[in-house]
This record gives C-alpha cells, structure tokens and sequence, in this order.
C-alpha cells in the first residue's frame, strides 16, 4: 500500500513494499537520482518506516511537477537496481542435485530454529543459492516467506543482515528452546550445557555482518543534500 502527501513542496512517500532493508541498492540509486534533479533541497529515506521525504527549494512547486520528478528518479533507481536471483537455471542432472541440496538445507534450517547448536543462517542462505540457481519458483516462494525471506533478501542484497533479522533469528531459537526445556523438565546438567549451547550460538548470530555498520562500528546518516551526496548506509538497521 502506497501513502503520499504533498504539501509546501515537501513530498512524502510511504511504500514498505519498495523501501526496505533487503533493497539497500535501490534507495542508494534513489538519492542519486533525486540529487541529480534542479530545484531539490534535501531528500531523505528512512527503511525501517519505508518511507521517502524530498523537499523543493520552491515551496511553491506543483504537485504534478513533484510526482513526475520523483517517478523519474524511481524509475531510474529501478533499472540501476542489481536483480537479485538473476542467476542462470542449471539443467539435468545438476538441476535435480540442487533441488535436493536446497531442500535438504532448507530442512536443516527448521531443524537449527528447533535444535540449539545447528547453524540456522547457513543453511537457510545455502538453500537460497541452490534454489536461485534450480528453481526460481521455489526461490521466490522462500523469499516471501514472513520468516526468513527478509534475511534471504538483505543476503543476497549486500552479504549482511539487519539487527531486527538478527533479534528475530534470536528471539525464535530462545522462544523454542525455553518452551523445549520446560516441557521436557530437564535435569540442571542439561539445562546448562543447553545455556552453553545457546550462548554460543547467539554469539555467532550477532557477529554476522549487519547492515549499516561499518568495520570500525562507524554510522553513516541517510541525509543526502543536493550540495552533499553521502553513500546511503540504512541507520538503526
């Protein structure tokens, strides 16, 4: 669903479908594109609301004139957008051998969202690989499931996952793995090489590279300025 407003040339566009963390690219091309354009002040995104704001040094600008600058921008940004699963369908033999790969990772990542110890992520990102190159059916269907499709999708965007993709992957082992141990009463050894095992894994799940954190633990702002272009990095990722 798409929300816009237009008042004293400032335009304000709201579209979860188009403007989030799993397409970085685009809102990259995006500020390029509008920063190109005369009569823009400021322009800013901001993908955890989904949102676009670009102000017009003119307040008087028309509405019209508004929509058709910024659809020129977006359709810009679209065809400069790298194509995620664009990869070529193997065919035989292979394709069988990768369908089977796919599925069987896919497997493992249900069983390590149950299983403390068993890599989820990896699993879940090789299935992604095997289906993207086997069948683009299945993929697309992997990449829109409410689970995991948003972290296949910040993956295979730019090899790194947001924290929310992590505080979710967190929060679904600890949630089964306290529902698992309660039931089962588990004796206070078990209980604790279980905390061990979890500890572990939630370290390696945090230390996966995020999206919008640089190597020094450096932010970069999103505000981009038609006198200052800055490379867009998503904040509070």
């Amino acid at each position: 669903m798409t929300h816009v407003t237009f008042d004293d040339g400032q335009l304000s566009v709201c579209d979860h479908r188009v403007l989030h963390h799993g397409r970085p690219h685009l809102a990259t091309a995006l500020l390029q594109s509008l920063s190109t354009l005369d009569g823009i002040a400021a322009a800013d995104i901001d993908l955890d609301r989904g949102t676009c704001v670009v102000r017009w040094h003119d307040p008087t600008t028309s509405a019209d004139h508004a929509a058709v600058a910024f659809v020129e921008a977006l359709s810009s940004a679209r065809s400069a957008e790298p194509t995620v699963g664009d990869q070529s369908i193997v065919c035989g033999l292979r394709r069988l051998l990768f369908l089977a790969a796919g599925g069987g990772c896919l497997v493992m990542t249900v069983v390590g969202a149950v299983l403390p110890g068993v890599p989820t992520v990896p699993f879940l990102l090789a299935s992604s690989y095997y289906f993207a190159r086997s069948s683009r059916r299945i993929h697309a269907g992997l990449i829109a499931t409410p689970v995991f499709g948003g972290i296949v999708r910040e993956w295979e965007a730019h090899h790194a996952i947001s924290r929310a993709s992590k505080l979710k992957i967190a929060g679904l082992t600890l949630a089964v793995v306290t529902a698992t141990v309660t039931l089962s009463r588990a004796t206070p050894v078990v209980v604790g090489i279980v905390g061990i095992v979890v500890t572990t894994t939630m370290y390696g799940i945090f230390k996966m590279p995020e999206i919008g954190r640089l190597s020094g633990g450096r932010r970069i702002s999103s505000r981009l300025t038609s006198q200052n272009l800055i490379d867009f990095v998503p904040c509070g990722a």
